[in-house]
């Protein structure tokens, strides 16, 4: 092998100064020590209660029915259908202002078919004006 392509053989391929292996065990024996203490604290509670309680008596909320009462989004739907209804009548059948501003009027539908039945429909160009 040549000078450029030769491999060291003593140089470890880790690094070696970032962690102890005594200090990782160290701290893996203390935490394990620290879950067996834990449990044998848990297993010695359970040992000394009482392990027959007497059931509490049942509160409001455990002897009332489960099923909440369905969502009131029309306290009075007929009224409130009757009112639309004639909101949309009235908006079908009568002359109105869409926009005063912009002149834009409403007329009643019945006219307006009559109109595009007579006339056809209008063809306006993309800038306005007419063809």
């Amino acid at each position: 092998m040549t000078a450029g392509n030769r491999v060291d053989r003593d140089v470890p391929k880790v690094q070696l100064g970032d962690a102890h292996a005594g200090k990782v065990g160290l701290a893996i024996a203390g935490l394990l020590a620290l879950i067996l203490t834990a449990a044998g604290l848990v297993a010695a509670l359970l040992q000394v209660l009482p392990r027959d309680l007497p059931e509490p008596p049942p509160n409001r909320l455990e002897t009332q029915p489960t099923t909440p009462p369905g969502p009131q989004l029309q306290i009075q739907p007929r009224i409130d259908l009757q009112r639309e209804q004639l909101r949309a009548e009235t908006l079908l059948n009568g002359y109105g202002w869409a926009d005063r501003d912009g002149r834009l009027a409403r007329i009643p539908i019945g006219r307006a078919i009559e109109i595009l039945a007579d006339h056809g429909w209008p063809d306006a160009a993309p800038d306005g004006a007419k063809k």
